[in-house]
């Protein structure tokens, strides 16, 4: 892409705090900072973003940006790159040209690799995106952290990289049959119809069938999307399958896919804690979701998990950064003292001091803006 002119330079007065930028940002070197849309939400960030040199994006470009860098390579600039990309590739299987459809499998099957790296190079940065970002299109970023949480619990499973990409492509892809559907649940508030239910419990077999009509032939890939509501008691749908004759592949999918509901808040209830949904799924999900792989689930995503909010034994609220892997405790940052305001930036505490020492999970405390960037010193 072209460098911006200068003419194009955005100023601060060019920038209204708490609405929607009328264009696309993108910096010096023409990389996209914030999309057409997208809030500013203080004064500060946009001095540090004018600063950095900001320029409006020529509108002919907007559209045509797929290699553009989301901020740089930080893991969570890469995740709002990953579901910009999946946005497109939803566009493409319902309106695309049959050359666009002809490349997508390929495209998506890119983008699961580029998912393995982004969690290879930070699997804790990424694991608070998935706890701590639920903003934006519930269809466009369920299914990219679904995918991030198949990757990380797949491979502590032991499955190969290989292996893993028919997961992540599913996750990626599972709900393509319902995602107005979908959008419209996330946001009622009120008891799903007859007309709803059976639109779900068709959704995995229509998904199936849609996919592989849009070109996708990956069997593995196809089966999972298939069966990724089957439950090992028989109660899931299409089929009512029982234990073995669901693939473990499926089996991952829908334990994701049911942590990933159970910690992000809807219009019919508040978001559970992370040990909240652990506890709903293991204890009260034994007979539908695979025990064994609840446990690796657990052991993987760590307790508690990087972006959970804790509260420190002298009183401070912290956030979770690093998981307390091999008998080394969790990483934390505070961000709100004992007298309730909150910190001008993180301030990391050692967990293994017992005055910082972890007493459990809480709730996010209202009006609390956070930057994932800082947090994890991106």
């Amino acid at each position: 892409m072209p460098l911006p002119k200068d003419n194009e330079r955005v100023l601060m007065g060019d920038i209204a705090i708490g609405r929607a930028l009328p264009y696309t940002i993108v910096d010096a070197n023409g990389r996209l900072l914030f999309r057409k849309g997208s809030v500013i939400e203080s004064e500060r960030q946009i001095e540090g973003l004018v600063l950095r040199g900001l320029y409006r994006m020529d509108p002919k470009h907007e559209d045509h940006d797929d290699q553009l860098v989301f901020g740089g390579n930080s893991p969570f600039s890469k995740l709002a790159e990953f579901m910009h990309r999946l946005k497109k590739f939803f566009d493409v299987f319902y309106m695309g040209a049959e050359a666009d459809l002809a490349e997508l499998p390929g495209r998506i099957l890119k983008l699961c690799t580029d998912i393995q790296k982004v969690v290879e190079q930070d699997s804790d940065a990424v694991l608070g995106a998935v706890h701590l970002y639920h903003e934006g299109v519930y269809t466009i970023n369920h299914p990219v952290h679904i995918a991030v949480l198949c990757e990380l619990v797949g491979k502590r499973q032991g499955f190969s990289a290989e292996d893993r990409i028919p997961i992540l492509a599913a996750a990626l892809t599972a709900n393509i049959a319902i995602l107005a559907l979908q959008e419209g649940l996330h946001e009622q508030k009120g008891p799903l119809t007859q007309d709803q239910r059976d639109e779900l419990r068709r959704h995995p077999a229509r998904g199936m069938e849609f996919l592989r009509d849009s070109g996708i032939t990956g069997a593995k890939w196809l089966k999972i999307v298939e069966q990724h509501h089957e439950r090992l008691d028989g109660s899931g749908y299409p089929a009512g399958l029982v234990g073995s004759a669901i693939l473990k592949e499926a089996r991952l999918l829908a334990l994701a896919d049911s942590y990933h509901a159970l910690i992000s808040a809807h219009a019919y209830r508040e978001a559970f804690l992370a040990q909240e949904a652990l506890k709903e799924l293991l204890v009260n999900g034994t007979k539908i979701i695979d025990p064994d792989m609840a446990q690796i689930f657990i052991k993987e995503i760590g307790v508690p998990p990087p972006g959970a909010y804790v509260v420190l034994a002298n009183g401070e609220v912290a956030i979770v950064t690093k998981r307390a892997h091999d008998h080394a405790t969790a990483k934390v940052n505070s961000i709100i003292g004992v007298d309730g305001n909150h910190y001008s930036r993180p301030l990391y505490r050692d967990t293994a001091d017992e005055r910082y020492a972890i007493k459990g999970m809480c709730k996010a405390p209202k009006n609390t803006r956070l930057n994932l960037f800082t947090l994890w010193g991106y």
